[in-house]
């Protein structure tokens, strides 16, 4: 049984619930879920952009004839070398970079200074990693962070403090399939693949932090209020883009309710 991240938040980094109310977010009414890698550009100039591997919401019309043979195939499944393909040589320029995304994203208001130092720290990605150690994941996988950011805030959309661990498991091994099998994720620089792993978890261990901290003030009401914030905030372009309400995770992978 997977419990929620022990990830913690006390008042004074509860800034991320109140930062977190003001991210961008696109709300979209799915027919289904695909699997889409996209460039998200760097708006702060700091570096590139990031390759993100997000669902996406779609219509329910095919781009091209639909294979009914190949629909009931057994799925592609990679090899060892495209898995080991997803792993980074992690770099400090690069952590410093996703840092200094996140204080231009965060840091605002009369706690800017505060939030500055918090996440310059680097507690963010500290509490991460050792969440995905606990998991027995890796640090320097890029599909192992984005797995473990999807489900940790699954669970806190949809309202779950556990999970069971064969469902916790299938997620992982299907997205790391997909994004072993793309190959402009796998291709990718480890400067890009670290950026968005740290990316994902930086949100991760923010977001997770200030519901832990939400919790503790015993009003349920702020809880649904703030569970209802981090929804749309995860639907912005640079995050996963689509609603996790509307998504289920089963012992089978992911799917749409």
């Amino acid at each position: 049984m997977r419990r929620l991240v022990a990830l913690t938040c006390g008042p004074a980094v509860a800034f991320v619930m109140l930062a977190a109310l003001f991210a961008p977010a696109a709300h979209a009414e799915c027919e289904k879920i695909v699997w889409q890698t996209r460039w998200q550009p760097d708006p702060f100039g700091t570096s590139g952009g990031s390759v993100i591997r997000v669902p996406v919401c779609r219509d329910g019309t095919p781009s091209t004839k639909p294979n009914r043979a190949k629909q009931k195939s057994k799925p592609k499944q990679p090899t060892n070398a495209q898995l080991r393909a997803l792993r980074f040589t992690p770099s400090d320029v690069v952590s410093a970079t996703v840092r200094q995304r996140m204080i231009e994203q965060l840091a605002h208001g009369e706690q800017a200074e505060q939030i500055r130092a918090m996440i310059a720290s680097g507690e963010l990605m500290r509490q991460f990693h050792s969440n995905l150690r606990a998991h027995g994941r890796s640090t320097r996988d890029v599909a192992d962070a984005y797995a473990e950011s999807y489900t940790t805030l699954w669970m806190i959309v949809n309202g779950r403090a556990t999970l069971k661990g064969s469902t916790a498991k299938a997620v992982h091994k299907e997205l790391r399939r997909q994004l072993a099998l793309d190959p402009r994720v796998r291709r990718a620089s480890d400067a890009t693949q670290q950026e968005t792993a740290e990316w994902f978890g930086s949100w991760t261990a923010a977001l997770a932090g200030s519901m832990n901290y939400v919790r503790t003030l015993g009003d349920p009401a702020r809880v649904k209020e703030y569970r209802e914030k981090v929804r749309t905030t995860l639907m912005a372009p640079d995050l996963f883009d689509t609603d996790l309400a509307k998504i289920r995770l089963t012992s089978r992978g992911i799917e749409r309710r």
